[in-house]
């Protein structure tokens, strides 16, 4: 409760009170982080030896977090990139630090960096106007399709091979809907997925059941923890701020509206970390603030 509370703290405070500058820098503070900690993971990988089955995380710890976290603010990068003046300048800075990013998420051996890196590309050289947009929405697709299938697939095996998988994402989304359907409106609360998934049984009814106290999707969890009006609330928050940015053609929002469609994909596919939401509430303000009263 206290994560929600500071993060919509922060919407609030960038939204009704905000100075252009306030934005500006928090995107340069989290592409240096992005870089800092691509380099941090590549350092590791390297001297490790690429050992580390379940890849590395750098100061994240967990390396799905810090996936989630490159992936969504690689655009705060690239924005930072086209703000230099000299197109050779440029042109070295963007490729030198996104092979950077690319060694980063390798170093993490998540699914979803193979699937976000192509699209945070193609959506970069929507940007840039050298791909349409409509073609990179069918290759999107054909790209997230083409992982899910293998996810799945992969997943088949392994419970082929050793049994149910406990904490796998089709019992999630099943003990996830079971839940939904005992409290379709209010939810279970904040924060109370836990709650939510012990009270119901999937496939069968288990004495020692695993503890999950996030569900693998922010809309599951969303549905799951606040119901139908929750849901609908942050359906209709995330519409007003996909159509906000839509509305502005400067640079900053465009690489700001890329941003948030990558944490939309990527917060359906896992958990995400905190300093992933920072960067959905400060887009979400930067969306929504007065333009009039920014100086």
């Amino acid at each position: 409760m206290t994560t929600i509370i500071t993060l919509v703290g922060l919407f609030f405070v960038l939204s009704l009170f905000p100075r252009s500058f306030w934005t500006k820098w928090a995107m340069m503070g989290m592409a240096l982080g992005n870089v800092a900690s691509s380099v941090w993971a590549m350092a590791q990988m390297i001297l490790n030896k690429g050992a580390g089955f379940e890849g590395f995380g750098a100061g994240f710890g967990q390396p799905a977090f810090l996936a989630g976290y490159l992936l969504v603010t690689t655009p705060f990068v690239w924005w930072l990139t086209e703000r230099i003046k000299q197109n050779n300048i440029k042109r070295i800075c963007f490729w030198v630090t996104t092979i950077f990013i690319t060694m980063g998420l390798l170093a993490t051996k998540t699914l979803i960096s193979l699937v976000g890196l192509p699209i945070l590309l193609m959506g970069f050289f929507v940007i840039k106007k050298k791909v349409d947009y409509r073609v990179v929405i069918i290759l999107s697709v054909v790209i997230l399709t083409g992982a899910m299938t293998k996810y799945y697939a992969e997943l088949k095996k392994e419970e082929v091979g050793g049994g149910m998988a406990y904490e796998g994402r089709e019992r999630l989304l099943m003990k996830s809907f079971l839940a939904f359907r005992k409290r379709p409106i209010w939810g279970w609360g904040w924060a109370n997925f836990d709650r939510a998934f012990e009270a119901v049984d999937w496939p069968i009814k288990m004495n020692n059941d695993v503890y999950a106290d996030k569900a693998h999707s922010n809309l599951e969890e969303m549905a799951v923890t606040t119901g139908l009006l929750g849901l609908v609330s942050y359906l209709f928050l995330v519409g007003v701020v996909i159509r906000g940015l839509m509305s502005k053609k400067d640079l900053e929002t465009k690489f700001c509206l890329l941003a948030l469609v990558i944490y939309l994909i990527h917060s359906q596919t896992n958990v995400t970390s905190v300093a992933e939401e920072v960067v959905f509430w400060l887009v979400t303000a930067r969306a929504t603030y007065w333009q009039a009263w920014v100086p």
